[in-house]
Protein backbone atom coordinates (compact mmCIF):
# COMPACT_ATOMS: atom_id res chain seq x y z
CA UNK A 1 0.00 0.00 0.00
CA UNK A 2 1.47 3.30 -0.79
CA UNK A 3 2.19 5.12 1.85
CA UNK A 4 0.17 8.31 1.93
CA UNK A 5 -2.55 5.81 2.50
CA UNK A 6 -4.52 5.77 6.09
CA UNK A 7 -7.17 2.48 6.99
CA UNK A 8 -8.83 3.58 9.99
CA UNK A 9 -12.06 2.34 11.61
CA UNK A 10 -14.39 5.50 12.40
CA UNK A 11 -17.12 7.31 10.95
CA UNK A 12 -17.10 9.10 7.63
CA UNK A 13 -18.82 11.85 8.49
CA UNK A 14 -16.42 12.70 11.29
CA UNK A 15 -13.34 12.84 8.37
CA UNK A 16 -11.54 15.81 8.33
CA UNK A 17 -9.97 15.27 4.75
CA UNK A 18 -11.58 17.46 1.99
CA UNK A 19 -13.15 15.50 0.36
CA UNK A 20 -15.36 13.05 1.56
CA UNK A 21 -16.87 10.44 -0.14
CA UNK A 22 -20.51 9.50 -0.13
CA UNK A 23 -21.85 6.48 -1.95
CA UNK A 24 -25.47 7.31 -2.28
CA UNK A 25 -28.98 6.13 -4.47
CA UNK A 26 -29.47 7.41 -7.62
CA UNK A 27 -32.16 9.61 -5.80
CA UNK A 28 -29.99 11.36 -3.44
CA UNK A 29 -32.36 10.28 -0.64
CA UNK A 30 -30.94 10.10 2.54
CA UNK A 31 -31.62 6.50 4.42
CA UNK A 32 -30.61 6.34 7.90
CA UNK A 33 -27.81 3.42 8.70
CA UNK A 34 -26.50 4.41 5.35
CA UNK A 35 -23.19 6.70 4.95
CA UNK A 36 -25.50 9.06 2.70
CA UNK A 37 -28.17 9.26 5.88
CA UNK A 38 -25.15 9.66 8.41
CA UNK A 39 -23.59 12.43 6.34
CA UNK A 40 -27.35 14.04 5.72
CA UNK A 41 -27.70 13.95 10.02
CA UNK A 42 -24.08 15.77 10.15
CA UNK A 43 -24.33 18.08 7.57
CA UNK A 44 -27.87 19.17 7.57
CA UNK A 45 -30.76 20.45 6.05
CA UNK A 46 -29.05 22.30 3.72
CA UNK A 47 -27.45 19.58 1.97
CA UNK A 48 -31.41 17.76 1.84
CA UNK A 49 -32.24 20.70 -0.50
CA UNK A 50 -29.41 20.94 -2.59
CA UNK A 51 -29.48 17.19 -3.57
CA UNK A 52 -33.46 17.74 -4.15
CA UNK A 53 -32.88 20.66 -6.20
CA UNK A 54 -30.02 18.58 -8.40
CA UNK A 55 -32.99 16.11 -9.17
CA UNK A 56 -35.36 18.14 -10.14
CA UNK A 57 -32.89 19.89 -12.71
CA UNK A 58 -31.03 16.45 -13.75
CA UNK A 59 -33.10 13.64 -12.87
CA UNK A 60 -31.70 10.88 -10.76
CA UNK A 61 -28.15 10.20 -10.83
CA UNK A 62 -26.81 7.54 -13.66
CA UNK A 63 -24.24 4.80 -11.85
CA UNK A 64 -21.17 5.98 -11.20
CA UNK A 65 -22.74 9.81 -11.91
CA UNK A 66 -20.79 12.52 -8.97
CA UNK A 67 -23.03 15.20 -7.77
CA UNK A 68 -20.61 17.59 -6.09
CA UNK A 69 -21.64 19.31 -2.96
CA UNK A 70 -19.89 22.12 -0.56
CA UNK A 71 -19.32 20.55 3.14
CA UNK A 72 -21.54 22.18 4.83
CA UNK A 73 -21.49 21.42 8.99
CA UNK A 74 -19.04 18.79 7.87
CA UNK A 75 -15.57 18.46 8.64
CA UNK A 76 -15.04 18.23 4.72
CA UNK A 77 -14.82 20.73 2.51
CA UNK A 78 -16.58 19.14 -0.02
CA UNK A 79 -18.51 15.59 -0.27
CA UNK A 80 -18.34 13.58 -3.83
CA UNK A 81 -21.74 11.99 -4.33
CA UNK A 82 -21.62 9.07 -6.35
CA UNK A 83 -23.98 6.65 -7.30
CA UNK A 84 -22.42 3.42 -7.00
CA UNK A 85 -23.43 -0.46 -8.53
CA UNK A 86 -25.48 -2.66 -7.04
CA UNK A 87 -23.66 -6.37 -6.68
CA UNK A 88 -25.87 -7.80 -9.78
CA UNK A 89 -26.11 -12.06 -9.00
CA UNK A 90 -27.14 -12.34 -12.73
CA UNK A 91 -24.23 -10.95 -13.52
CA UNK A 92 -20.34 -12.39 -14.05
CA UNK A 93 -18.48 -12.06 -11.06
CA UNK A 94 -15.95 -10.07 -13.62
CA UNK A 95 -18.21 -7.24 -14.89
CA UNK A 96 -19.83 -6.93 -11.05
CA UNK A 97 -15.74 -5.78 -10.26
CA UNK A 98 -15.17 -3.88 -13.15
CA UNK A 99 -18.36 -1.97 -12.21
CA UNK A 100 -16.93 -1.21 -9.05
CA UNK A 101 -13.26 -0.89 -9.49
CA UNK A 102 -14.74 2.15 -12.17
CA UNK A 103 -16.53 3.84 -9.60
CA UNK A 104 -13.75 4.14 -6.92
CA UNK A 105 -11.30 5.10 -10.20
CA UNK A 106 -14.15 7.70 -11.35
CA UNK A 107 -13.46 9.40 -7.83
CA UNK A 108 -9.70 9.70 -8.32
CA UNK A 109 -9.75 10.60 -11.61
CA UNK A 110 -13.18 13.49 -11.11
CA UNK A 111 -10.63 14.35 -7.68
CA UNK A 112 -7.37 14.85 -9.93
CA UNK A 113 -9.25 17.16 -12.41
CA UNK A 114 -9.81 20.09 -10.09
CA UNK A 115 -6.45 19.93 -9.23
CA UNK A 116 -7.09 21.06 -6.04
CA UNK A 117 -8.02 17.95 -3.55
CA UNK A 118 -5.24 17.21 -1.28
CA UNK A 119 -7.32 14.61 1.02
CA UNK A 120 -10.18 12.39 0.49
CA UNK A 121 -12.01 9.53 2.80
CA UNK A 122 -12.80 6.61 1.33
CA UNK A 123 -15.79 4.12 3.10
CA UNK A 124 -16.11 1.06 1.67
CA UNK A 125 -18.11 1.87 -1.37
CA UNK A 126 -20.92 -1.17 -2.07
CA UNK A 127 -20.37 -2.99 0.90
CA UNK A 128 -23.78 -2.12 2.70
CA UNK A 129 -26.82 -1.59 0.67
CA UNK A 130 -25.15 -2.41 -3.04
CA UNK A 131 -24.16 -5.63 -1.50
CA UNK A 132 -20.64 -6.11 -2.59
CA UNK A 133 -18.51 -8.34 -0.27
CA UNK A 134 -16.71 -6.39 2.19
CA UNK A 135 -13.41 -7.59 0.89
CA UNK A 136 -14.21 -7.08 -2.51
CA UNK A 137 -14.69 -3.69 -1.87
CA UNK A 138 -11.84 -3.09 -0.27
CA UNK A 139 -9.55 -5.04 -2.35
CA UNK A 140 -10.71 -3.25 -5.52
CA UNK A 141 -10.36 0.29 -3.59
CA UNK A 142 -6.65 -0.90 -3.19
CA UNK A 143 -6.32 -1.99 -7.16
CA UNK A 144 -7.10 1.49 -8.12
CA UNK A 145 -4.84 3.17 -5.80
CA UNK A 146 -2.12 0.91 -6.79
CA UNK A 147 -3.36 1.31 -10.71
CA UNK A 148 -2.95 5.20 -10.92
CA UNK A 149 -0.85 7.95 -9.47
CA UNK A 150 -1.96 8.87 -6.23
CA UNK A 151 0.77 11.37 -5.31
CA UNK A 152 -0.98 14.74 -5.59
CA UNK A 153 -2.99 13.43 -2.27
CA UNK A 154 -1.32 14.16 0.58
CA UNK A 155 -3.50 11.56 2.13
CA UNK A 156 -6.31 9.22 1.17
CA UNK A 157 -7.90 7.56 4.08
CA UNK A 158 -10.04 4.30 3.47
CA UNK A 159 -12.08 4.17 6.62
CA UNK A 160 -13.83 0.97 8.12
CA UNK A 161 -16.91 1.67 9.39
CA UNK A 162 -17.31 -0.96 12.16
CA UNK A 163 -14.15 -2.96 13.90
CA UNK A 164 -15.96 -6.08 12.34
CA UNK A 165 -15.30 -5.12 8.46
CA UNK A 166 -11.94 -4.08 9.70
CA UNK A 167 -11.13 -7.21 11.24
CA UNK A 168 -12.45 -8.87 7.90
CA UNK A 169 -10.04 -6.86 5.61
CA UNK A 170 -7.24 -6.78 8.24
CA UNK A 171 -5.26 -9.65 6.43
CA UNK A 172 -5.05 -7.89 2.71
CA UNK A 173 -3.51 -5.14 4.42
CA UNK A 174 -0.62 -6.33 7.37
Amino acid sequence: MKENVKIIVGNIEDQDTQVIVNPTNAELIWEDETCNGVIMNKVGMQYYHECEKFIDRNGPLDMNEIFWWRGGDSDAEFILNIYPPFWQPANSVEVNVENLYDCYYKCFEVCKETGRTKSISFPLIGSGTFMYPIRTSYKLLENVINDIDVSMFGEIRIVFWKKEQYNLCRHLFE
